[in-house]
Parts: C-alpha cells; sequence; structure tokens
C-alpha cells in the first residue's frame, strides 16, 4: 500500500485510443488518448473502508494534484461518477464534464 491507501483500489478503463476507437467512444478529436498520453480509471475503494465513495475519488484527485500530475497535465472530475482522467499534455487543465 502506498500512503496506507489501497493501491489496488482502482481499474484502468482506456489508455492509448486509435482514431476509430477514439472516435466511436466519443473522445474528443484532439484526445490525449489519441497519442498515448492520457488515461482513465474507475475508483474502487482506496481508503480500505469497504466502500467505493466520493471520498475514495477526492483522494486519488487529491494526490494526482499534488503529487503526480500538478500543473504538467490534464485531470477530468466527472462530478457524479466513479471515473477519472489525467494527462501529461504539458501544461495544467481542468475540466468537470465528458
Amino acid at each position: 500500500m502506498i500512503q496506507g491507501f489501497n493501491e489496488t483500489g482502482f481499474v484502468v478503463l482506456s489508455g492509448f485510443r486509435s482514431p476509430a476507437h477514439n472516435e466511436a467512444v466519443g473522445g474528443a478529436s484532439q484526445s490525449r488518448h489519441l497519442l498515448g498520453q492520457a488515461i482513465d480509471i474507475y475508483i474502487y475503494d482506496i481508503n480500505n473502508d469497504g466502500r467505493s465513495t466520493q471520498e475514495d475519488k477526492s483522494i486519488v484527485l487529491d494526490i494526482l494534484e499534488k503529487e503526480i500530475i500538478k500543473d504538467k497535465g490534464g485531470i477530468g472530475k466527472y462530478p457524479g461518477t466513479m471515473n477519472v482522467h489525467f494527462d501529461t499534455r504539458g501544461y495544467r487543465a481542468r475540466w468537470d464534464s465528458y
């Protein structure tokens, strides 16, 4: 466990996408997935309390903001879901909707 969190408490939904697959899933035309610079994940029980809640998602978003992506990439927060997008575009970008 990293920092006391469940390091297997998420699953990768999407990484690199071919142009055809990106179009089929409704991805942005300039998606970082097309360049292999983005990952979408689904959050499960990160804090090991036996539940998958928005608290778990908040932990992941905090780690992305402070330790991994910082001001060097994008973070899609997608409120109301357990999905998170992050990428390495080289500059800060944040959004809430798909």
